[in-house]
Protein backbone atom coordinates (compact mmCIF):
# COMPACT_ATOMS: atom_id res chain seq x y z
CA UNK A 1 0.00 0.00 0.00
CA UNK A 2 1.34 3.62 -0.74
CA UNK A 3 -0.75 6.20 0.00
CA UNK A 4 -0.55 9.49 -2.35
CA UNK A 5 -0.88 12.79 -1.34
CA UNK A 6 -4.21 13.89 -3.06
CA UNK A 7 -3.77 17.75 -1.39
CA UNK A 8 -3.76 19.92 1.33
CA UNK A 9 -5.91 22.37 3.55
CA UNK A 10 -5.24 24.37 5.62
CA UNK A 11 -5.18 22.11 8.59
CA UNK A 12 -5.42 18.63 6.73
CA UNK A 13 -3.26 16.43 4.06
CA UNK A 14 -5.67 14.41 2.47
CA UNK A 15 -3.86 10.80 1.54
CA UNK A 16 -5.36 7.84 -0.75
CA UNK A 17 -4.43 4.30 -1.37
CA UNK A 18 -3.22 4.34 -4.41
CA UNK A 19 -3.70 0.50 -4.94
CA UNK A 20 -7.66 1.23 -4.11
CA UNK A 21 -7.71 3.09 -7.94
CA UNK A 22 -10.48 5.42 -8.50
CA UNK A 23 -13.39 4.64 -4.96
CA UNK A 24 -10.87 5.86 -2.59
CA UNK A 25 -9.15 8.98 -4.67
CA UNK A 26 -13.18 9.68 -5.39
CA UNK A 27 -13.66 9.69 -1.37
CA UNK A 28 -10.36 11.88 -0.93
CA UNK A 29 -11.60 14.36 -3.24
CA UNK A 30 -14.74 14.78 -1.66
CA UNK A 31 -13.37 15.22 1.60
CA UNK A 32 -10.78 17.27 0.50
CA UNK A 33 -13.34 19.40 -0.92
CA UNK A 34 -15.31 19.42 2.27
CA UNK A 35 -13.31 18.70 5.20
CA UNK A 36 -12.44 22.66 5.99
CA UNK A 37 -16.11 23.85 6.02
CA UNK A 38 -17.40 20.57 7.98
CA UNK A 39 -14.66 21.83 10.78
CA UNK A 40 -16.16 25.34 10.88
CA UNK A 41 -19.71 23.41 11.29
CA UNK A 42 -18.00 21.08 13.97
CA UNK A 43 -16.63 23.82 15.71
CA UNK A 44 -20.23 25.79 16.44
CA UNK A 45 -20.87 22.87 18.12
CA UNK A 46 -17.01 22.03 20.03
CA UNK A 47 -15.17 24.88 20.19
CA UNK A 48 -11.52 24.75 19.94
CA UNK A 49 -10.23 27.40 20.77
CA UNK A 50 -11.28 27.78 24.48
CA UNK A 51 -10.99 31.45 24.89
CA UNK A 52 -8.92 32.66 21.76
CA UNK A 53 -6.01 30.57 22.47
CA UNK A 54 -4.89 30.39 19.37
CA UNK A 55 -5.59 27.38 16.50
CA UNK A 56 -4.56 24.08 17.73
CA UNK A 57 -4.94 22.31 14.74
CA UNK A 58 -2.76 24.31 12.22
CA UNK A 59 0.46 23.05 13.07
CA UNK A 60 0.92 19.62 12.39
CA UNK A 61 -1.62 19.37 10.11
CA UNK A 62 -4.07 16.50 10.40
CA UNK A 63 -3.66 13.37 8.07
CA UNK A 64 -6.36 12.41 6.68
CA UNK A 65 -5.98 8.52 5.26
CA UNK A 66 -8.51 7.06 2.76
CA UNK A 67 -7.76 2.73 2.35
CA UNK A 68 -9.52 0.23 0.59
CA UNK A 69 -10.34 -2.57 2.62
CA UNK A 70 -12.53 -4.72 -0.40
CA UNK A 71 -14.89 -7.41 1.64
CA UNK A 72 -14.20 -5.79 5.12
CA UNK A 73 -16.42 -3.60 7.48
CA UNK A 74 -16.35 0.21 6.77
CA UNK A 75 -14.23 1.53 9.50
CA UNK A 76 -12.72 5.23 10.91
CA UNK A 77 -10.13 5.40 13.93
CA UNK A 78 -8.53 8.26 15.46
CA UNK A 79 -4.72 8.45 16.86
CA UNK A 80 -3.80 11.59 17.91
CA UNK A 81 -0.10 10.21 20.38
CA UNK A 82 -1.00 12.80 23.22
CA UNK A 83 -2.97 15.75 23.50
CA UNK A 84 -3.28 19.02 20.85
CA UNK A 85 -1.57 21.43 20.17
CA UNK A 86 1.81 20.17 18.72
CA UNK A 87 1.02 16.47 18.37
CA UNK A 88 0.83 15.05 14.48
CA UNK A 89 -3.25 13.28 14.15
CA UNK A 90 -4.38 10.96 11.81
CA UNK A 91 -7.94 9.98 10.72
CA UNK A 92 -8.32 6.76 8.37
CA UNK A 93 -11.46 6.18 6.52
CA UNK A 94 -12.47 3.31 4.95
CA UNK A 95 -14.25 4.25 1.62
CA UNK A 96 -16.29 0.23 1.53
CA UNK A 97 -18.71 -0.72 3.70
CA UNK A 98 -19.13 -4.25 2.29
CA UNK A 99 -16.85 -6.29 -0.54
CA UNK A 100 -17.70 -4.06 -4.05
CA UNK A 101 -20.02 -1.51 -2.08
CA UNK A 102 -18.00 1.70 -1.85
CA UNK A 103 -19.74 4.29 0.78
CA UNK A 104 -21.78 7.72 -0.05
CA UNK A 105 -19.79 10.96 -0.10
CA UNK A 106 -22.26 11.91 2.95
CA UNK A 107 -21.19 9.50 4.96
CA UNK A 108 -17.84 10.20 4.24
CA UNK A 109 -18.26 13.14 5.48
CA UNK A 110 -20.60 11.49 8.75
CA UNK A 111 -16.94 9.37 9.71
CA UNK A 112 -14.62 12.04 9.72
CA UNK A 113 -16.58 14.79 11.76
CA UNK A 114 -17.50 12.14 14.01
CA UNK A 115 -13.71 11.06 14.73
CA UNK A 116 -12.89 15.20 14.55
CA UNK A 117 -15.07 15.03 17.33
CA UNK A 118 -12.99 12.66 18.79
CA UNK A 119 -9.64 14.73 18.57
CA UNK A 120 -11.43 17.96 20.00
CA UNK A 121 -13.18 16.28 22.89
CA UNK A 122 -10.00 15.41 25.01
CA UNK A 123 -10.33 19.85 25.18
CA UNK A 124 -13.51 19.15 27.09
CA UNK A 125 -11.94 16.12 29.01
CA UNK A 126 -13.76 13.12 27.65
CA UNK A 127 -12.34 10.12 26.63
CA UNK A 128 -12.95 9.10 23.30
CA UNK A 129 -12.40 5.49 23.93
CA UNK A 130 -15.03 5.43 26.05
CA UNK A 131 -18.80 4.52 25.67
CA UNK A 132 -19.47 8.56 26.45
CA UNK A 133 -17.00 9.11 24.20
CA UNK A 134 -18.50 7.19 21.00
CA UNK A 135 -21.82 8.56 21.97
CA UNK A 136 -20.14 12.10 21.47
CA UNK A 137 -18.99 11.55 18.50
CA UNK A 138 -21.60 9.73 17.07
CA UNK A 139 -24.17 12.35 18.22
CA UNK A 140 -21.89 14.97 16.58
CA UNK A 141 -21.85 13.34 13.50
CA UNK A 142 -25.42 12.97 13.43
CA UNK A 143 -25.94 16.12 13.85
CA UNK A 144 -24.23 17.46 10.74
CA UNK A 145 -24.78 14.37 8.46
CA UNK A 146 -28.27 12.96 9.25
CA UNK A 147 -28.79 11.46 6.33
CA UNK A 148 -26.08 8.77 7.04
CA UNK A 149 -26.69 7.68 10.93
CA UNK A 150 -27.60 4.57 11.88
CA UNK A 151 -29.82 3.55 15.52
CA UNK A 152 -27.86 2.65 17.66
CA UNK A 153 -30.25 3.93 20.57
CA UNK A 154 -32.63 0.97 19.95
CA UNK A 155 -29.49 -1.38 20.69
CA UNK A 156 -30.25 -0.16 23.95
CA UNK A 157 -33.67 -0.05 24.67
CA UNK A 158 -34.11 -4.08 23.29
CA UNK A 159 -31.70 -4.44 26.13
CA UNK A 160 -32.97 -6.64 29.57
CA UNK A 161 -35.31 -5.26 32.00
CA UNK A 162 -33.90 -2.90 33.75
CA UNK A 163 -31.74 -1.26 30.59
CA UNK A 164 -28.15 -1.32 31.51
CA UNK A 165 -27.73 1.95 33.41
CA UNK A 166 -24.31 3.87 31.03
CA UNK A 167 -24.98 6.84 32.51
CA UNK A 168 -23.50 6.38 35.66
CA UNK A 169 -20.84 4.56 34.80
CA UNK A 170 -18.16 4.51 31.62
CA UNK A 171 -17.57 1.34 29.10
CA UNK A 172 -13.64 1.90 28.72
CA UNK A 173 -11.11 -0.43 27.65
CA UNK A 174 -8.78 -1.39 29.42
CA UNK A 175 -9.74 -5.56 28.92
CA UNK A 176 -13.35 -4.65 28.59
CA UNK A 177 -14.58 -6.86 25.92
CA UNK A 178 -15.59 -5.14 23.97
CA UNK A 179 -14.10 -1.93 24.70
CA UNK A 180 -16.32 1.05 25.50
CA UNK A 181 -16.40 2.56 21.73
CA UNK A 182 -17.57 -0.65 20.01
CA UNK A 183 -20.78 -1.77 22.71
CA UNK A 184 -23.28 -0.33 21.10
CA UNK A 185 -25.85 -0.86 23.85
CA UNK A 186 -23.26 1.16 26.10
CA UNK A 187 -23.09 3.95 23.07
CA UNK A 188 -26.41 3.95 22.20
CA UNK A 189 -27.27 4.54 26.08
CA UNK A 190 -24.90 7.56 26.18
CA UNK A 191 -26.36 8.50 22.60
CA UNK A 192 -29.76 9.01 23.78
CA UNK A 193 -28.95 10.52 27.35
CA UNK A 194 -27.31 13.28 25.29
CA UNK A 195 -29.89 13.90 22.97
CA UNK A 196 -31.85 14.52 26.03
CA UNK A 197 -29.64 16.58 27.96
CA UNK A 198 -29.73 18.70 24.46
CA UNK A 199 -33.15 18.58 23.14
CA UNK A 200 -35.25 17.69 26.35
CA UNK A 201 -33.07 19.88 28.92
CA UNK A 202 -32.27 22.40 26.02
CA UNK A 203 -28.52 22.62 27.07
CA UNK A 204 -25.88 23.62 24.01
CA UNK A 205 -23.20 20.78 23.40
CA UNK A 206 -20.69 23.24 24.49
CA UNK A 207 -22.41 22.90 27.60
CA UNK A 208 -22.47 19.32 28.09
CA UNK A 209 -19.33 19.28 27.00
CA UNK A 210 -17.53 21.57 29.82
CA UNK A 211 -20.08 20.65 32.76
CA UNK A 212 -17.15 18.52 34.19
CA UNK A 213 -17.44 15.43 35.53
CA UNK A 214 -16.22 11.89 34.68
CA UNK A 215 -19.60 10.34 33.73
CA UNK A 216 -22.74 11.37 31.81
CA UNK A 217 -24.38 11.62 35.64
CA UNK A 218 -22.13 13.73 37.23
CA UNK A 219 -22.16 16.23 34.06
CA UNK A 220 -25.95 16.27 34.23
CA UNK A 221 -25.97 17.22 38.19
CA UNK A 222 -23.35 20.09 37.59
CA UNK A 223 -26.05 21.51 34.93
CA UNK A 224 -29.05 20.99 36.16
CA UNK A 225 -28.27 21.58 39.75
CA UNK A 226 -30.65 18.17 40.67
CA UNK A 227 -28.99 15.46 42.79
CA UNK A 228 -31.35 12.81 41.59
CA UNK A 229 -30.68 9.35 39.79
CA UNK A 230 -30.70 10.80 35.77
CA UNK A 231 -30.83 7.16 34.49
CA UNK A 232 -34.13 6.99 36.38
CA UNK A 233 -35.66 9.86 34.97
CA UNK A 234 -34.65 9.02 31.68
CA UNK A 235 -36.12 5.48 31.81
CA UNK A 236 -39.47 7.14 33.58
CA UNK A 237 -39.98 9.89 30.74
CA UNK A 238 -39.44 7.07 28.31
CA UNK A 239 -41.87 4.51 30.25
CA UNK A 240 -44.44 7.07 30.30
CA UNK A 241 -44.45 8.26 26.41
CA UNK A 242 -43.90 4.64 24.98
CA UNK A 243 -44.72 2.36 27.52
CA UNK A 244 -42.85 0.09 30.03
CA UNK A 245 -42.20 -3.12 27.11
CA UNK A 246 -39.73 -3.04 24.82
CA UNK A 247 -39.34 -0.36 22.53
CA UNK A 248 -37.97 0.86 19.37
CA UNK A 249 -37.73 3.93 18.13
CA UNK A 250 -37.85 5.99 14.66
CA UNK A 251 -33.99 7.58 15.33
CA UNK A 252 -31.44 8.04 18.05
CA UNK A 253 -33.65 11.42 19.46
CA UNK A 254 -37.04 11.30 20.51
CA UNK A 255 -37.14 14.80 22.31
CA UNK A 256 -38.45 17.10 22.93
CA UNK A 257 -41.33 14.72 24.58
CA UNK A 258 -44.18 17.45 25.56
CA UNK A 259 -46.90 16.88 28.05
CA UNK A 260 -48.28 20.18 26.54
CA UNK A 261 -50.57 19.00 24.25
CA UNK A 262 -53.67 20.13 22.34
CA UNK A 263 -55.39 17.49 24.35
CA UNK A 264 -53.34 18.62 27.40
CA UNK A 265 -54.40 22.12 26.83
CA UNK A 266 -58.19 21.57 26.92
CA UNK A 267 -58.43 18.79 29.92
CA UNK A 268 -56.66 21.26 31.70
CA UNK A 269 -58.25 24.24 31.08
CA UNK A 270 -61.75 23.03 31.63
CA UNK A 271 -62.81 23.73 28.11
CA UNK A 272 -63.95 19.79 27.37
CA UNK A 273 -64.10 16.77 29.74
CA UNK A 274 -61.92 13.64 29.68
CA UNK A 275 -65.05 11.61 28.19
CA UNK A 276 -65.51 14.20 25.49
CA UNK A 277 -61.93 14.13 24.13
CA UNK A 278 -62.31 10.42 23.80
CA UNK A 279 -64.62 11.11 20.93
CA UNK A 280 -62.94 13.64 19.47
CA UNK A 281 -59.93 13.91 16.85
CA UNK A 282 -57.02 15.51 16.30
CA UNK A 283 -58.38 18.49 14.33
CA UNK A 284 -62.00 18.65 16.31
CA UNK A 285 -59.36 19.52 19.16
CA UNK A 286 -57.71 21.97 17.14
CA UNK A 287 -60.54 23.42 15.77
CA UNK A 288 -61.79 23.37 20.02
CA UNK A 289 -58.83 25.06 20.91
CA UNK A 290 -58.46 27.72 18.16
CA UNK A 291 -62.13 28.92 19.23
CA UNK A 292 -61.57 29.19 22.76
CA UNK A 293 -58.02 31.29 22.17
CA UNK A 294 -59.86 33.55 19.71
CA UNK A 295 -62.13 33.64 23.20
CA UNK A 296 -59.70 34.57 25.74
CA UNK A 297 -57.31 36.89 23.35
CA UNK A 298 -57.92 39.69 20.96
CA UNK A 299 -57.02 37.71 17.76
CA UNK A 300 -58.95 35.97 15.06
CA UNK A 301 -59.21 32.55 14.01
CA UNK A 302 -57.43 32.91 11.40
CA UNK A 303 -53.60 33.71 13.06
CA UNK A 304 -54.52 30.44 14.90
CA UNK A 305 -55.05 28.58 12.47
CA UNK A 306 -51.64 29.49 10.96
CA UNK A 307 -49.78 28.19 13.58
CA UNK A 308 -48.92 23.59 13.79
CA UNK A 309 -50.05 21.77 16.42
CA UNK A 310 -47.16 22.08 18.95
CA UNK A 311 -47.47 26.08 18.37
CA UNK A 312 -51.07 25.93 19.35
CA UNK A 313 -50.65 23.91 22.22
CA UNK A 314 -47.95 26.14 23.56
CA UNK A 315 -50.03 29.54 22.57
CA UNK A 316 -53.35 27.75 24.40
CA UNK A 317 -51.27 26.58 27.64
CA UNK A 318 -50.21 29.99 28.24
CA UNK A 319 -53.48 31.50 28.42
CA UNK A 320 -54.86 28.54 30.18
CA UNK A 321 -51.89 29.23 33.30
CA UNK A 322 -52.55 32.51 32.83
CA UNK A 323 -56.22 32.40 33.78
CA UNK A 324 -56.00 29.26 36.36
CA UNK A 325 -52.96 31.53 38.15
CA UNK A 326 -54.73 34.74 38.55
CA UNK A 327 -52.10 36.37 36.66
CA UNK A 328 -54.88 37.84 34.55
CA UNK A 329 -58.74 38.12 34.08
CA UNK A 330 -60.93 36.61 31.39
CA UNK A 331 -61.73 40.19 30.65
CA UNK A 332 -58.11 41.20 30.39
CA UNK A 333 -56.79 38.18 28.31
CA UNK A 334 -59.55 39.23 25.59
CA UNK A 335 -57.46 42.60 24.96
CA UNK A 336 -53.89 41.14 24.63
CA UNK A 337 -52.52 38.87 21.51
CA UNK A 338 -51.22 35.48 22.50
CA UNK A 339 -47.52 37.54 22.35
CA UNK A 340 -48.90 39.54 24.86
CA UNK A 341 -50.20 36.78 26.67
CA UNK A 342 -46.17 35.17 26.70
CA UNK A 343 -44.34 38.17 27.60
CA UNK A 344 -46.92 38.67 30.90
CA UNK A 345 -46.24 34.98 31.57
CA UNK A 346 -42.34 35.94 31.04
CA UNK A 347 -42.50 38.80 33.79
CA UNK A 348 -44.54 37.09 36.63
CA UNK A 349 -42.15 33.59 36.30
CA UNK A 350 -38.67 35.74 36.38
CA UNK A 351 -40.34 37.93 39.37
CA UNK A 352 -40.75 34.25 40.88
CA UNK A 353 -37.74 32.58 40.29
CA UNK A 354 -35.41 35.29 39.01
CA UNK A 355 -34.64 33.58 36.03
CA UNK A 356 -33.18 35.72 33.06
CA UNK A 357 -33.22 33.29 30.08
CA UNK A 358 -36.90 32.71 29.89
CA UNK A 359 -37.16 34.29 26.78
CA UNK A 360 -35.29 31.86 25.04
CA UNK A 361 -37.70 29.21 25.91
CA UNK A 362 -40.52 28.33 23.91
CA UNK A 363 -44.04 28.63 25.16
CA UNK A 364 -44.50 24.54 26.42
CA UNK A 365 -40.94 25.17 28.23
CA UNK A 366 -42.08 28.55 29.71
CA UNK A 367 -45.16 26.80 31.22
CA UNK A 368 -43.26 24.36 32.71
CA UNK A 369 -40.95 27.02 34.01
CA UNK A 370 -44.13 28.62 36.05
CA UNK A 371 -45.02 25.06 37.34
CA UNK A 372 -41.62 24.09 38.38
CA UNK A 373 -42.38 20.69 37.78
CA UNK A 374 -39.01 19.30 37.79
CA UNK A 375 -38.21 20.98 41.34
CA UNK A 376 -41.80 21.29 43.02
CA UNK A 377 -44.37 19.09 41.62
CA UNK A 378 -46.27 20.01 44.93
CA UNK A 379 -46.72 23.29 43.08
CA UNK A 380 -47.73 22.58 40.09
CA UNK A 381 -50.71 21.04 41.55
CA UNK A 382 -51.81 23.45 43.67
CA UNK A 383 -51.91 25.80 40.80
CA UNK A 384 -53.27 23.35 38.27
CA UNK A 385 -55.82 22.19 40.87
CA UNK A 386 -56.66 25.65 41.62
CA UNK A 387 -55.95 25.58 45.00
CA UNK A 388 -53.91 28.22 45.26
CA UNK A 389 -52.96 31.36 42.69
CA UNK A 390 -49.71 32.08 41.24
CA UNK A 391 -49.21 35.42 43.78
CA UNK A 392 -50.11 33.41 46.82
CA UNK A 393 -48.03 30.22 46.11
CA UNK A 394 -44.87 33.05 45.59
CA UNK A 395 -45.36 33.61 49.05
CA UNK A 396 -45.33 29.94 50.47
CA UNK A 397 -42.47 28.18 51.67
CA UNK A 398 -42.31 24.15 50.60
CA UNK A 399 -44.42 23.40 53.64
CA UNK A 400 -46.91 25.64 53.41
CA UNK A 401 -47.10 23.90 50.23
CA UNK A 402 -46.93 20.76 51.29
CA UNK A 403 -49.61 20.83 54.04
CA UNK A 404 -51.84 22.93 51.51
CA UNK A 405 -51.81 19.84 49.76
CA UNK A 406 -53.03 17.90 52.33
CA UNK A 407 -55.71 19.21 53.86
CA UNK A 408 -57.11 19.65 50.31
CA UNK A 409 -56.35 15.51 49.51
CA UNK A 410 -58.00 14.99 52.98
CA UNK A 411 -61.36 17.15 51.59
CA UNK A 412 -61.24 15.58 48.42
CA UNK A 413 -60.83 11.27 49.40
CA UNK A 414 -62.06 9.30 52.14
CA UNK A 415 -58.62 9.75 54.00
CA UNK A 416 -57.11 11.57 56.85
CA UNK A 417 -54.81 13.89 57.09
CA UNK A 418 -52.33 11.74 59.16
CA UNK A 419 -52.11 9.24 56.02
CA UNK A 420 -50.98 12.03 53.61
CA UNK A 421 -48.58 13.23 56.21
CA UNK A 422 -46.87 9.94 55.99
CA UNK A 423 -46.28 10.38 51.88
CA UNK A 424 -42.68 11.55 51.15
CA UNK A 425 -42.91 14.58 48.55
CA UNK A 426 -43.05 12.86 45.35
CA UNK A 427 -46.36 10.53 46.39
CA UNK A 428 -47.79 13.30 48.06
CA UNK A 429 -47.60 14.74 44.61
CA UNK A 430 -48.79 12.15 42.61
CA UNK A 431 -51.84 11.40 44.84
CA UNK A 432 -52.66 14.55 44.14
CA UNK A 433 -52.27 14.64 40.64
CA UNK A 434 -54.31 12.12 40.23
CA UNK A 435 -57.24 13.62 42.77
CA UNK A 436 -56.62 16.99 40.35
CA UNK A 437 -56.94 14.89 37.07
CA UNK A 438 -60.14 12.84 38.19
CA UNK A 439 -62.17 16.18 39.42
CA UNK A 440 -60.66 18.29 36.17
CA UNK A 441 -61.44 15.59 33.95
CA UNK A 442 -64.96 15.56 34.95
CA UNK A 443 -64.41 11.38 36.08
CA UNK A 444 -65.41 11.45 39.22
CA UNK A 445 -67.57 14.52 41.24
CA UNK A 446 -66.39 15.81 44.10
CA UNK A 447 -68.75 13.87 46.48
CA UNK A 448 -67.65 10.58 44.66
CA UNK A 449 -64.04 11.20 45.78
CA UNK A 450 -64.80 11.76 48.98
CA UNK A 451 -65.90 8.51 49.08
CA UNK A 452 -62.43 6.68 47.59
CA UNK A 453 -58.91 5.94 49.19
CA UNK A 454 -56.43 7.48 47.07
CA UNK A 455 -55.79 3.97 45.91
CA UNK A 456 -58.76 3.84 44.65
CA UNK A 457 -59.07 7.06 42.64
CA UNK A 458 -55.70 5.89 41.55
CA UNK A 459 -57.12 2.37 39.62
CA UNK A 460 -60.19 4.38 38.72
CA UNK A 461 -57.73 6.43 36.44
CA UNK A 462 -55.98 3.59 35.15
CA UNK A 463 -58.78 1.99 34.33
CA UNK A 464 -60.17 4.95 32.87
CA UNK A 465 -56.78 5.99 30.62
CA UNK A 466 -56.22 2.11 29.54
CA UNK A 467 -60.01 2.10 27.68
CA UNK A 468 -58.40 5.55 26.21
CA UNK A 469 -55.04 4.36 24.96
CA UNK A 470 -55.55 0.77 25.08
CA UNK A 471 -51.79 0.76 27.32
CA UNK A 472 -51.79 -2.40 29.84
CA UNK A 473 -49.03 -1.17 31.23
CA UNK A 474 -50.11 1.41 33.53
CA UNK A 475 -49.86 -0.02 37.05
CA UNK A 476 -46.14 -0.15 36.61
CA UNK A 477 -46.45 4.01 36.01
CA UNK A 478 -46.27 6.03 39.03
CA UNK A 479 -48.79 8.62 39.50
CA UNK A 480 -47.23 11.45 37.74
CA UNK A 481 -46.44 9.05 35.18
CA UNK A 482 -50.00 8.06 34.65
CA UNK A 483 -51.40 11.61 34.81
CA UNK A 484 -48.69 12.68 32.35
CA UNK A 485 -50.24 9.41 30.07
CA UNK A 486 -53.77 10.75 30.78
CA UNK A 487 -52.52 14.21 28.88
CA UNK A 488 -51.08 12.60 26.12
CA UNK A 489 -53.32 12.38 23.61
Amino acid sequence: MTLQILGQTTHFIVRYDDASGAPARAVAQTLLNTVETDLVRLEVHLPTHMGGGGDPFLHPTIDIQVLNVPGGPAFASADNNGSFPGRQSRIRINPFAAAGSQITDDFAGFVFIAEMAELIMGFYGWNEASSQGEALSRVMAEELHPASTANFVNNWLAGTSPRPDWINRDQVGGGIIPPGDRDPIAFGCGIIFINYLHSQLGFSYRDICLAGGALLSERYRNLTGRVDNPAVRLNKLLDTFFGTGPIRLPSNNPFPLDAVTIHAVLLVGGFRTHRELQTMSLDDKRNTLIVELTKHSNQPVAHFQSLDDRALAGAGAVMVYLRHAGIRSDGDLRTMSDDDHRNTLIVEIAAQTGRNDLQALDNHRLVLAGMEIAASPIRAVLLIGRFRTHAELRQMSHDDQRNTLIVELAGHTGQSVGHFQGLDDAALAGAGAVMVYMRQAKIRTDAALKTMTDDDQRNTLIVEIAAQTGRRDLQALDNLGLVLVGLLR
